[in-house]
Parts: C-alpha cells; sequence; structure tokens
C-alpha cells in the first residue's frame, strides 16, 4: 500500500511533462510563414532633375509578427546612385544596406532581442526601410523590389519575387543659351572712325576750304581784266586828249 502513489503519481508526472511539450511545440507547428503585400513610393514627387537628391521608400500591408527581413532594391544605375549609408529602418532594430556588383541595394533589418515582432497598422502601412538616391542622368527610372525574404517572430520565413515596381522620371538640366552680344549705341563712337558730327563737320570745313580755294583761283582772271580794262580806258583817254590838243 505504501508504493500505490509512487505508481499512480508517475504516469501523471509523465502526462504532464508530455502536454508541456506539446504545448511548446505547438505555436511552431501551427505558426504559418509571414506574410506581407509590398509598394515602393517616392517622397514628395514622382518626377526629378539631373542632380536631385531622391528618397524612395519601401512600405508592407497585412504585416504581423516580423522580426527580420531582406529586401533586394533594384535601380538603373546609370540614372540612379545610392547614397553611402542613407537606408534607414524602424526603431528598435537594426538596419543595413549594401550595394552588390550588379547594382543591387540589399537592406537587411532585423529586431533586437527585446523588440517584438513588427506589425502594421490597418489604416496605414508599415515602413520597412528609406533609401537615397542621387539621379545621375535623364529618363524614365525603374525602381523594384526582385527579391524579398521573410522571417517571423518564430523561425517562420518566407521569400518572394517581383513584390514590387515603381517608374520615377528623371528630367534633363535646362541648357542655359548664351546671351545676346549688345549692339552699338548709335550715339556712341566707335574706335578707329570719328565721332558722329565731326567727320561731317570735317567734310563741311573741307568743302568750305575747297570753295574758297576754289573761288580765289576763279577771281585772278576777274582781276586781271579789271586792271588791264582799267590800263586801256586809262590809255584810250590820253589819245582823246592827245587828239584835241593838236586839233585846237
Amino acid at each position: 500500500m505504501p508504493a500505490r502513489p509512487s505508481i499512480t503519481l508517475a504516469p501523471a508526472l509523465a502526462g504532464v511533462v508530455a502536454l508541456t511539450a506539446a504545448l511548446a511545440a505547438a505555436p511552431a507547428a501551427v505558426a504559418a510563414p509571414p506574410t506581407a503585400t509590398f509598394a515602393i513610393g517616392v517622397a514628395a514627387t514622382a518626377t526629378a532633375t539631373e542632380g536631385d537628391r531622391i528618397d524612395v521608400v519601401l512600405t508592407a500591408t497585412d504585416v504581423v509578427d516580423l522580426y527580420a527581413y531582406d529586401l533586394d532594391v533594384s535601380v538603373p544605375g546609370a540614372l540612379l546612385d545610392y547614397v553611402d549609408d542613407s537606408a534607414t529602418g524602424p526603431d528598435g532594430g537594426f538596419t543595413a544596406a549594401r550595394e552588390t556588383a550588379s547594382g543591387t541595394i540589399t537592406v537587411t533589418h532585423s529586431r533586437l532581442g527585446t523588440s517584438p515582432g513588427l506589425a502594421s497598422d490597418p489604416g496605414a502601412p508599415l515602413t520597412l526601410a528609406t533609401l537615397s538616391f542621387t539621379a545621375e542622368g535623364a529618363g524614365a527610372a525603374e525602381i523594384a523590389l526582385p527579391s524579398v525574404r521573410l522571417v517571423g517572430g518564430t523561425g517562420e520565413t518566407a521569400t518572394a519575387t517581383d513584390a514590387a515596381t515603381t517608374d520615377i522620371t528623371i528630367a534633363a538640366l535646362p541648357v542655359a543659351e548664351p546671351e545676346p552680344e549688345p549692339e552699338p549705341s548709335a550715339s556712341a563712337p566707335v574706335v578707329g572712325t570719328p565721332a558722329a558730327g565731326s567727320g561731317s563737320s570735317a567734310s563741311g570745313g573741307g568743302a568750305a576750304s575747297g570753295s574758297l580755294s576754289a573761288t580765289g583761283g576763279d577771281a585772278t582772271p576777274i582781276v586781271l581784266s579789271a586792271a588791264l580794262g582799267a590800263a586801256l580806258l586809262a590809255a584810250g583817254t590820253v589819245i582823246v586828249l592827245r587828239r584835241r590838243a593838236v586839233n585846237a
């Protein structure tokens, strides 16, 4: 009789241990892989100009208990240049970004040990990461999430391909047109030529001098003719007087 309690207690204790193990294993057995619906947004505007800094925001909805993730971001390297160390993520975790040889930027986020898993609000998407780029050329730039890897709070994982895409138009810098050269002012003197009015005066003076010279040249025969006429008149007067004296 004294041994019975130990006989009946052993199966009960084994049952409790088995139930505890089952309960501990139950969440892992029924946990579903993490899911999310992704989107890509461009802060402020969907257009930009060469040289502008562009912030790209990666968001997700329908997120429940997300503990870590990798996001591959694809951009045209000829148009967008990733700004080093510009990646940011949710508070309460560690966010890093690295650029691969193919030009893809991989963003990694992991929650800290004491931080809860991430979940999105029904009315607002959850921001997973924000990256900055510099517009290097003109054209239509496609930004895409070709690959996504998710880790749930219970260790379940999930992957997705072609998760989201968006386009941004980058305009070329306006070409500065050369300014027209100013036309010379009509009243301003031109170097190497006489000032306005001086040429005409000089010409006028020359014309006047020429006229005076021409007049002086023309007056010489007139003066000579007048002198000759006066001499002939005097000679004729003398001859007439002599004739009168003889006749008298």
